[in-house]
């Protein structure tokens, strides 16, 4: 493509929480070397929240394409998806702490 562009804001407060908002977009591309399949802009939002839980411990969750945009990422041999939105849940462990 042309044109990529992210950005991304973090708030933190290291005793509380942490808060991320990532923006992706991507302009125009095409698929083969012959730009014979072109792949429409995209444009999408992840979303991260992380709180610590105790000295080595940290809980979290994450949205990847938060609003379930849907993109083609390929047309080649057939179309297909990006990712949809995706949810992730977990528990960091931090012994260096």
């Amino acid at each position: 493509p042309r044109h990529q562009f992210t950005l991304q804001t973090i708030y933190s407060r290291p005793d509380a929480f942490t808060a991320a908002l990532q923006f992706r977009a991507a302009g125009r591309q095409f698929d083969d070397d012959r730009n014979l399949f072109p792949l429409d802009r995209l444009a999408v939002f992840d979303l991260n929240l992380a709180r610590p839980i105790g000295r080595y411990l940290e809980i979290f969750v994450a949205a990847q394409n938060l609003f379930d945009q849907r993109f083609v990422v390929a047309r080649t041999p057939i179309e297909t998806f990006g990712m949809p939105r995706m949810l992730r849940a977990g528990l960091r462990i931090d012994l260096k702490r």
